[in-house]
């Protein structure tokens, strides 16, 4: 009889005040989830229940790869936010160019502070150019 005891408890303890019993818990809450992680109907109630345990797992690592992408991409749009406030905050008579005239190449191997010695070497670059032209003007 103790048997039958804990495995009431157990069921008990899984079935919320929401739902009356274990098959109601699972036709209202788990199968519509199981859909929505991508097993069909059938998979869901003839295959191996712990195959839905599977696709919980790859839900789950897809969400956490969308949020990494999403978080990137974020963090990329800000970064042509901070120059292109920061080209137009410049009060100057010459101010310089800092918005990139290419977008930033994603390279996984890059820190952010490669990317920003990368950005002021090509900024150096365009402001010799310019002084080696002002040069020539004034040797003529």
């Amino acid at each position: 009889m103790g048997g039958l005891n804990s495995t009431a408890d157990s069921q008990a303890s899984i079935v919320s005040n929401k739902y009356d019993n274990l098959l109601d818990y699972l036709s209202y809450y788990l199968c519509p989830l199981a859909i929505r992680l991508g097993m069909s109907y059938d998979q869901f109630w003839n295959d191996d229940p712990d195959m839905f345990w599977v696709y919980l797992e790859a839900y789950e690592q897809e969400q956490k790869a969308r949020f990494e992408y999403d978080n990137s991409v974020a963090f990329l749009q800000g970064q042509y936010f901070m120059l292109a406030i920061a080209q137009c905050l410049q009060f100057s008579k010459h101010p310089k160019k800092i918005y990139p005239k290419k977008p930033f190449e994603i390279n996984r191997n890059e820190t952010p502070n490669e990317i920003k010695q990368m950005q002021f070497n090509e900024q150096r670059k365009i402001e010799m150019k310019e002084k080696c032209e002002m040069f020539k003007k004034y040797r003529r």
